[in-house]
C-alpha cells in the first residue's frame, strides 16, 4: 500500500513554496529544534531588514580619508580626523596596558615571551602612529606619514568570504561518432579464472560488513538479491564510483559501477563468489531509449555521454543505429544449471554475467494540488519583479499554478523467475575482471591548510558522517591560557597558537603547522572524480568552527534521521555547556548543511518533474560554519568577537536533460533552481535560530536592492568596462566581475554597496548563457575604516 506524505517544498518557481499531497514523492521532515528552543516565548514574525546604500566615502580607509582631506586642502577636516584617531589610540593603548599588567601576574615561559613581544610591537606602533598623526596635522611630510599611519593601523589579517552557490553542469556533448562499418570487435583480453578468496573478500569498499550481511539476509537468496537491485535501484547520471555499495542501497540509486558493487558485495555476504567485469558494449537505439527514457536518439546520446566513459554514436545510412561505450557489470559463481538459478539452488556452480543496471524506465505522470500562504505569495511577487529584468530567459509571465503536473521516470519492473542466460547487449571486448572498486574510479575529497593536506577519503566512506573543522590548542601551554578564561571571546588571541583539526566520526586529523588564534588561513578542498580534480579555496578564521557537507544526489531518510538525532543531542548540550565548544557547534552547523541540501534536493527533483527533465546531482559540497569576528589593535588581532552562522554552497555539479531534447527548458531549469538554492542559503539560519539578523544570500540582496529601487545592471564582455565605470563598487570586485564577463558569462549585478544589518557588500550572478548554470556570489565590503580599535 502506498503511503501518503504531507510535504512542504521550501520553494517552487523561484522561491514560491507550496504544500502538496503526493503518493510518490517523499522528503524527510526536519524539526527545527534550535528555532523551537530559541523562540518558545517569542513567536513574532521576523521583519525583513531593508537595504541601505553605503556611500563611497563611508567605505574609505583611514589612508583614503586622510589623503582626501589633505589633497583637498581641508585643514579643518584633516585636523578633526587626526584628533579623533589620537583619542582612539590613547584609549586603546590604555586598555592594552591594563590587560598586559594582568597577564604579567600569571604568565610565564613562552606565554610571557609572547606577551612581551606583543607589548613591544604595540608600543612601537603607538609611538610611530601618534608622531605621524601630529606630523600630518602640522603639514610635515604628509604623504609619508599617512603611509606610516595606514601601515600601523591596517590589518593584513582580514577575512573576505564569498558566499557562492555555483552550479556547473556535466558536458553532455562528449560523445564520439563512429561509422557502423568501422566497428572492429576484438577478442577478450581478460580471460575468466576460477574463484579465489578475493572473490569473497568483504574488507574492501565495505565499512560495515555485518550490516551488509543483515541486508543480504533480509533480501533473500541470490536471485532475489539480483531482482531487488534490478527493480528498485534507479540509474543515475555520473561516471566512476561515487556511492559504493552501501550508499547505493540506502539511496536506491547509482550508476553501473555502484550497482555492480552492490550486487557483488550482497552476493559475497551470502558466501557466493562475485567480481567486477569491465568492457566495451554495444546497444541498439531502442535499447538506449528504454534505458534513458529519452524521446529521441539524440537526447539519448546526451544522457549516455554523461553516464558512460568513451561513449560513441554508431551511425548508419539512416542515422543513429546504436551506441557503444565502456561499461561495468558483475559476474557471480552460482549454481545455475538447476533451472537457471530458480530451482533448488544446488548442483554445479558456474560464472554467469549479471547486469542489474541495464533496465527499462517508463515515465509516470501525476497531478498535485498546490497551496500557498501569504508570505510565500509575497516572496514570489518579489522574485517576479527581478526576473522580469531577464527577458531573454523568461519569455512569458510566470504564475503560481493551482495544479502541479509531474512527469518522472520509474523502473519498469520485470519479475523474472529465471536469472538471465546472457547479457542483454553485445559485448565487444572484456578489458578486465577485478575484485574491488578501482581507486582510480572512486570520487575522493581532500582537505588541507596552507598547502598542507591533512585529510583524504573516498566520498562513499563519509556517508552519515560530518566533516568538521575546528581549531585546538597547539600545546599544553596554549590550552592552559584558553582554560583561564570563562568566555572564548575573552581569550587574548595573540597569546595562543592553535592547529586546525579535521574530525570525521571518531577520527581526528591534525595539521602540523600552528598559527595564532584569529589568523586567516586558506583552506583547500580538492574534489576528484574520473573527469578531473576541482580545487576550492576558502578563507577560514583560526578559532572558528566549520563543517563540510556532501550531497551525493539526495539526502536519504536515514541521513535525515541521523542528522536530526545529532541535532537534538547538540541542542541539549547547549543548556549545560559553553555554546562555542567545537562539538556543539559542529553538530549544529553539520545539521544545517544537511537541512539545506534536503530542501535543494526536494525542489530540484520536483521542479525536474514539472519540466520533463532527467536530473542528477553528481556531487554537492557546502561549507557551513560559525565564524567569529576579529577585534584588532594596531593591525594585530587582539581577540575574537561573537560572529555569525553562514552557509556557502561551494560546489554543485549536476546534469539536467530535457527528455524531449529542449535545451531552452534545461537552461531555464538550471538558472531557476540555482536562484532557489541561493535563496535557501539565506533562509536556513534564520529558520534554525530564529535570528532577527537579515537573511543574506545573492537572491536576498538582489531582492532587497529591488525593493530599494536599485535596478540590476547587465554586463557582457562587450559592455563590461563602460557599465562597471558607472557602478559604485570597489575596484577589486570590478576586476573579478570583468573576468567572469570576459569568460563569456552574462553578469547580473547590484551596482551599489549595500548595508543590511551588520552585512555590507554587493551581489552578482555570473551565468553561462548556453546552459543557464551560474555562480551566485556575494562580496562583502569591510568598510576599511581602520582605527586602533
Amino acid at each position: 500500500m502506498k503511503n501518503k506524505h504531507f510535504l512542504k517544498a521550501a520553494a517552487f518557481v523561484l522561491a514560491a513554496a507550496f504544500v502538496c499531497t503526493s503518493s510518490s514523492v517523499t522528503a524527510w521532515n526536519i524539526k527545527k529544534d534550535i528555532s523551537d528552543n530559541n523562540n518558545s516565548n517569542n513567536k513574532e514574525t521576523v521583519q525583513p531588514i531593508a537595504a541601505e546604500i553605503v556611500p563611497e566615502e563611508e567605505r574609505w580607509s583611514v589612508k583614503e580619508q586622510l589623503t582626501y582631506a589633505s589633497k583637498g586642502n581641508d585643514d579643518t577636516k584633516l585636523t578633526l580626523i587626526c584628533n579623533n584617531l589620537i583619542d582612539e589610540l590613547n584609549e586603546t593603548k590604555k586598555s592594552i596596558d591594563a590587560e598586559s599588567a594582568e597577564i604579567a601576574q600569571w604568565a610565564d615561559g613562552e606565554i610571557l615571551e609572547r606577551q612581551k613581544q606583543y607589548e613591544k610591537t604595540i608600543n612601537e606602533k603607538y609611538t610611530q602612529s601618534i608622531q605621524a598623526l601630529n606630523n600630518v596635522k602640522n603639514g610635515i611630510d604628509t604623504d609619508a606619514n599617512i603611509d606610516i599611519i595606514s601601515d600601523n593601523l591596517s590589518s593584513d589579517n582580514e577575512i573576505s568570504c564569498a558566499y557562492a552557490a555555483p552550479r556547473t553542469v556535466a558536458d553532455t556533448s562528449v560523445i564520439e561518432t563512429i561509422d557502423e562499418a568501422a566497428i572492429r570487435v576484438q577478442a577478450s583480453s581478460a580471460p575468466s579464472y576460477d574463484p579465489t578468496e578475493k572473490d569473497l573478500d568483504m574488507t574492501n569498499d565495505i565499512f560495515d560488513a555485518d550490516a551488509f550481511r543483515q541486508i543480504a539476509d533480509e533480501l533473500g537468496d541470490f536471485d532475489e538479491i539480483y531482482r531487488f537491485i534490478k527493480n528498485n535501484i534507479k540509474n543515475e547520471m555520473y561516471t566512476g564510483s561515487k556511492k559504493g555499495p552501501l550508499l547505493t542501497f540506502y539511496q536506491l540509486g547509482g550508476n553501473d559501477i555502484d550497482q555492480a558493487s552492490l550486487l557483488v558485495y550482497l552476493l559475497r555476504s551470502k558466501n557466493i563468489p562475485a567480481r567486477f567485469v569491465r568492457g566495451t558494449v554495444r546497444i541498439t537505439t531502442q535499447q538506449a531509449l528504454d534505458l534513458t527514457g529519452a524521446s529521441d536518439a539524440e537526447t539519448a546520446s546526451r544522457i549516455i555521454a554523461v553516464c558512460y566513459k568513451n561513449s560513441q554514436k554508431i551511425m548508419g545510412n539512416e542515422g543513429i543505429k546504436g551506441f557503444r561505450f565502456e561499461h561495468t557489470w558483475a559476474e557471480a559463481y552460482i549454481p545455475y544449471t538447476d533451472y537457471r538459478g530458480a530451482g533448488s539452488k544446488s548442483g554445479e556452480s558456474v560464472w554467469i554475467p549479471l547486469d542489474p543496471s541495464f533496465k527499462k524506465i517508463v515515465m509516470k505522470e501525476e497531478t498535485l494540488n498546490a497551496k500557498y500562504n501569504q508570505e510565500q505569495i509575497d516572496q514570489f511577487s518579489g522574485m517576479q519583479e527581478m526576473i522580469k529584468e531577464s527577458p531573454d530567459t523568461y519569455k512569458d509571465d510566470i504564475v503560481l499554478p493551482d495544479k502541479i503536473n509531474l512527469r518522472y521516470p520509474v523502473i519498469s519492473n520485470r519479475n523474472e523467475i529465471y536469472l538471465p542466460s546472457s547479457l542483454p547487449y553485445t559485448v565487444d571486448t572484456v578489458s578486465e575482471r577485478y575484485t574491488a572498486i578501482k581507486s582510480a574510479d572512486k570520487q575522493t575529497i581532500s582537505i588541507g591548510f596552507n598547502d598542507e593536506t591533512i585529510f583524504s577519503s573516498p566520498v562513499a566512506e563519509l556517508y552519515g558522517q560530518y566533516i568538521s573543522i575546528a581549531y585546538e590548542p597547539a600545546s599544553e601551554s596554549d590550552k592552559e591560557v584558553m582554560d583561564r578564561y570563562e568566555k572564548f571571546t575573552s581569550v587574548p588571541a595573540y597569546l595562543v597558537r592553535v592547529v586546525p583539526v579535521v574530525t570525521v566520526g571518531t577520527k581526528r586529523y591534525a595539521a602540523e603547522e600552528s598559527c595564532t588564534l584569529g589568523t586567516v588561513q586558506q583552506m583547500s578542498t580538492r574534489i576528484k572524480d574520473d573527469t578531473g580534480t576541482t580545487v576550492l579555496y576558502d578563507q577560514v578564521l583560526a578559532g572558528s568552527v566549520y563543517a563540510i557537507n556532501l550531497d551525493l544526489n539526495v539526502i536519504s531518510t536515514i541521513e535525515g534521521e541521523l542528522a536530526e538525532y545529532q541535532m537534538k543531542a547538540a541542542a541539549e548540550k547547549r543548556g549545560t555547556e559553553k555554546l562555542f565548544t567545537a562539538d556543539v557547534l559542529g553538530e549544529v552547523i553539520g545539521y544545517a548543511g544537511r537541512y539545506y541540501f534536503s530542501l535543494c534536493d526536494f525542489q530540484d527533483q520536483l521542479y525536474a518533474g514539472t519540466n520533463n527533465i532527467l536530473y542528477s546531482r553528481h556531487l554537492g559540497a557546502a561549507i557551513t560554519g560559525y565564524q567569529f569576528q576579529i577585534s584588532t589593535a594596531f593591525g594585530t588581532v587582539r581577540s575574537l568577537d561573537p560572529g555569525n552562522f553562514y552557509i556557502d554552497a561551494s560546489y554543485n555539479k549536476s546534469t539536467a536533460i530535457n527528455l524531449d531534447g529542449d535545451t531552452s527548458i534545461e537552461r531555464k531549469y538550471n538558472f531557476e533552481t540555482g536562484l532557489i538554492e541561493s535563496r535557501f542559503e539565506g533562509d536556513i539560519w534564520a529558520e534554525l535560530t530564529g535570528s532577527d539578523q537579515p537573511r543574506i544570500s545573492t537572491v536576498h540582496v538582489m531582492t532587497a536592492a529591488a525593493e530599494k529601487g536599485i535596478e540590476p545592471v547587465y554586463l557582457t564582455a562587450a559592455n563590461a568596462d563602460a557599465v562597471l565605470d558607472e557602478c559604485n563598487i570597489d575596484s577589486y570586485i570590478k576586476t573579478d566581475i570583468k573576468g567572469f564577463a570576459n569568460s563569456g558569462n552574462l553578469i547580473i549585478l547590484v551596482p551599489e554597496i549595500l548595508s543590511m544589518g551588520d552585512w555590507v557588500g554587493t551581489a552578482y550572478i555570473a551565468m553561462d548563457p548556453v546552459t543557464g548554470a551560474a555562480l551566485y556570489d556575494l562580496r562583502r565590503n569591510s568598510r576599511r575604516c581602520f582605527t586602533g580599535l
